[in-house]
């Protein structure tokens, strides 16, 4: 028989394999899906209230995706504020503006 989950550290240590799976697909790194899993954790503990025990694997593992996502959206938004907004000289994707110089 299974046994009730009663508090997120039972929570995380019965499912902490699956977590990471779950995170690591989305993610595709190793590093980051541990962080991710760290997150999570602290979230389940911060929300266990929220948290009802028939449904607390599919509500951990929510968490564990959404903060996946949150940790993409995170990159991505890196990413884009390091490219410079309108290019610079050398930028192939701008338009060749002829020189008027002779």
């Amino acid at each position: 028989m299974i046994q009730p989950i009663t508090s997120p550290e039972q929570l995380y240590t019965q499912w902490r394999r699956g977590m990471f799976v779950e995170a690591f697909g989305i993610l595709q790194n190793t590093e980051d899906a541990e962080d991710c899993l760290q997150e999570a954790a602290l979230r389940m503990v911060r929300h266990w209230d929220a948290c009802n025990p028939a449904t607390a694997q599919a509500w951990a593992f929510a968490i564990v995706r959404n903060q996946a996502v949150d940790m993409i959206r995170k990159r991505t938004v890196r990413t884009d504020a390091t490219e410079e907004p309108f290019g610079n000289e050398h930028d192939s994707r701008l338009p060749r503006i002829p020189s008027h110089e002779a």
